[in-house]
């Protein structure tokens, strides 16, 4: 918790043993997101999309990394489409799009 580099190294690990794993992607998007690497963490949530289109979490990063690099409408679309997929970020997500 909180060693967001270690988190990188272990699901780029994961990815090379198994590029096939979303979840893989989808946790380095978060760590990436963590450390503030925004693009990072859009192409790693838009990678574990492709492998599982109805993975919410994956829509949430790539929505808050969205918006941390100042691309409102791609943000607030995918964390719409995020809250679709994933009632339990509701909350969360309805914080950050004030509604």
């Amino acid at each position: 918790m909180g060693d967001y580099e270690g988190e990188i190294e272990d699901n780029t690990r994961a990815i090379q043993l198994n590029p096939n794993l979303a979840e893989a992607y989808a946790n380095r998007a978060v760590a990436k997101y963590q450390t503030g690497d925004f693009m990072g963490a859009i192409h790693d949530s838009t990678l574990a999309l492709s492998l599982q289109p109805q993975m919410g979490v994956g829509y949430y990063y790539r929505g808050l990394a969205y918006l941390a690099i100042n691309m409102a409408e791609e943000g607030r679309r995918d964390l719409k489409r995020a809250r679709e997929l994933s009632p339990q970020l509701a909350d969360d997500i309805g914080q950050v799009l004030q509604d």
